[in-house]
């Protein structure tokens, strides 16, 4: 049966949360709301989970990696305001970047998924070091996120591991990093953390309302306004 204020968007919250919002301004009050709704579909549906898998089950690094993957494509859509990803249009300003293109066009190896990836990267120090050509990031794509959601298993000789004396990344050999890499996933899930954390400060102190607008808006409103 489905509750009179519509189906839930968050474990809190159902389409009328949102749907009642004023955010066509900057009213504090409804752009307040509107931030909170965000957090607890982002914390319900994929923070909270990986924690329980983390406290409940040492061999789930597999799930982790996977629910760490749907949420890296989940948090770049709202951060460009993209619905889905086969939206996404790369523009290339900077040298590297074009660069990075150029070598792409050439080798015809590298998606467009795969540049989502190499873009969130990005908005990580940490992960910007390890991956900073796209080259790179498309083997995280190739051996850990197609590896995993499409064959249930990682790719090459890649690996996922929790011991704490693992760092954040490591290549397999550095010499041919096509053989993969090693992820320690409780690091790995803390950098996302610290990005999404990144996200909803710029969302709180941006006082840009087209930011929020072509961002968070307008991908949930995608997303309450499909059922």
């Amino acid at each position: 049966m489905v509750h009179n204020k519509g189906i839930k968007i968050s474990p809190k919250y159902y389409q009328k949360d949102w749907t009642n919002l004023n955010l066509n301004s900057n009213d504090k009050l409804n752009w307040d709301k509107a931030i909170e709704i965000f957090i607890d579909r982002i914390d319900g549906r994929y923070f909270t989970q990986i924690d329980i898998l983390e406290k409940n089950n040492a061999h789930s690094g597999f799930v982790i990696m996977s629910l760490c993957c749907l949420l890296i494509e989940t948090l770049e859509q709202f951060w460009k305001g993209n619905i889905q990803n086969s939206h996404i249009q790369k523009k290339y300003t900077s040298k590297k970047s074009i660069f990075n293109f150029l070598l792409r066009k050439k080798s015809q190896k590298i998606s467009n998924d795969a540049l989502i990836y190499h873009e969130f990267f990005q908005r990580s120090e940490n992960l910007s070091n390890f991956f900073d050509a796209t080259q790179k990031s498309n083997i995280f794509y190739t051996k850990i996120r197609c590896g995993l959601l499409h064959q249930g298993q990682t790719k090459g000789q890649s690996l996922i591991r929790a011991k704490n004396t693992e760092p954040l990344l490591k290549w397999i050999n550095e010499s041919d990093i096509n053989q993969g890499l090693i992820i320690n996933r409780k690091e790995f899930v803390k950098e996302i953390k610290l990005i999404f954390n990144k996200y909803i400060e710029e969302l709180r102190t941006n006082p840009e309302i087209n930011f929020k607008k072509k961002t968070l808006k307008r991908k949930m409103d995608y997303i309450v306004n499909l059922k």
